[in-house]
């Protein structure tokens, strides 16, 4: 009797304990199951790429001296200083309309000068505002009031206002002088002395 009663009072505990237990093993099989389920980690997005921007190449032009250099540039050359002419001591002669000119005659008519070569070859001087001057000067575009020139060729005769150069220097006489003309658009150079023949 006393071993009924025993058991009895067993079988009353496991059957109150049974139920908490199939609800605890239960619930373990159910946590378990979802951690086997749990998501899996979000992807990470990939870096973005690093674009390399190539450094600006050094300029020779712009380079930096080291201190204490110093590099000299080669200065400028300066242009030449024009040529003076000058009148040279012999009988006037040149190119005058592309043929070798050789005075032949000088004369004084009025206010003008003539200087007469072989042929048909002259280039007359017309003093307008200063006959009676002994000394030119023009290496410059010609003023108001330097001399006009007649240049005669064979068949034609150009009158040249401006764009010659010339020295002439005549005596207190104006009988005795020397002349140095470049005339333009390559119409002749002559240079040299001369003495104006007297009118009978």
């Amino acid at each position: 009797m006393i071993h009924e009663s025993m058991d009895r009072r067993v079988m009353k505990r496991v059957a109150a304990i049974a139920p908490g237990v199939i609800i605890a093993a239960m619930l373990g099989a159910a946590l378990t199951a979802c951690e086997g389920k749990q998501q899996p980690p979000a992807p990470q997005p990939a870096p973005s790429p690093v674009v390399q921007t190539p450094e600006p190449e050094a300029d020779p032009s712009h380079t930096e001296q080291p201190h204490g250099e110093h590099t000299e540039q080669p200065a400028a050359e300066s242009p030449a200083p024009p040529v003076v002419p000058t009148i040279p001591d012999h009988l006037l002669s040149g190119m005058l309309g592309g043929e070798p000119f050789l005075l032949r005659r000088a004369d004084r008519m009025g206010s003008a000068l003539r200087l007469a070569g072989e042929g048909d070859y002259a280039v007359t001087l017309v003093f307008f505002n200063e006959p009676d001057r002994r000394s030119w000067t023009i290496l410059e575009p010609a003023a108001f009031g330097a001399p006009h020139l007649h240049v005669r060729t064979p068949g034609a005769v150009a009158v040249v206002m401006e764009g010659y150069r010339m020295l002439l220097e005549l005596d207190e006489s104006g009988q005795r002088g020397g002349i140095w003309l470049e005339l333009p658009e390559d119409r002749g150079t002559i240079a040299g002395r001369f003495a104006v023949m007297s009118t009978p």
